[in-house]
């Protein structure tokens, strides 16, 4: 129902939010019962309508799908200032100068939920490219290995990419070094 809910919203910047909810959804549902869930034999290519038949292969699916979703509006959510949802967000002391946006917002929840899953794959990037650990310039042109395309490490890599790419040109220098200690 959630989802539905999602899928009716108009308003771009609330349909983004609500993604990430319903990613986050899945991702407790999945967590909750992981050890179960990651007994069942995978599945591909069908999705029972049940989720208690879902094998990990289908929860990580369907959750990196609707967190990817969650940005999918880049610009405007770059624009979209957090105190819109202060009804819905705990935000810290720090995170106007950290995470002035929703979109700074949905990318480190994207991280974190990836971060979180990593039961749900069994595809894992080895992260032996000195090039992760250049400056923020070498780190946002860096060309990922297509092997591990779907793996949480590539999604994670992309996803700061994203955000140092967006806070180097921002001029707000102090998000891009919150970013850049994160990441390292």
């Amino acid at each position: 129902e959630f989802e539905e809910f999602t899928n009716n919203e108009t308003a771009i910047d609330k349909k983004a939010l609500l993604y990430s909810m319903t990613a986050e959804l899945y991702a407790r549902y999945y967590l909750h019962d992981v050890w179960t869930i990651n007994k069942r034999t995978q599945v591909a290519g069908n999705v029972p309508d049940d989720l208690k038949e879902w094998t990990k292969n289908i929860y990580f699916d369907k959750i990196t799908k609707l967190l990817r979703a969650s940005l999918q509006s880049a610009t405007i959510l770059q624009n979209t200032d957090l105190t819109e949802f202060e009804a819905l967000i705990e935000r810290g002391e720090d995170s106007q100068i950290f995470q002035p946006t929703l979109y700074d917002f949905l990318a480190y929840r994207r991280i974190n939920l990836l971060q979180e899953l990593s039961q749900a794959t069994d595809l894992k990037n080895p992260l032996n490219d000195a090039q992760l650990f250049g400056n923020a310039a070498e780190f946002a042109s860096f060309k990922q290995d297509s092997t591990y395309n779907n793996s949480i490490e590539n999604q994670t890599i992309e996803t700061y990419q994203q955000l140092i790419n967006f806070h180097l040109k921002s001029p707000n220098q102090q998000a891009l070094i919150h970013t850049e200690l994160k990441r390292l």
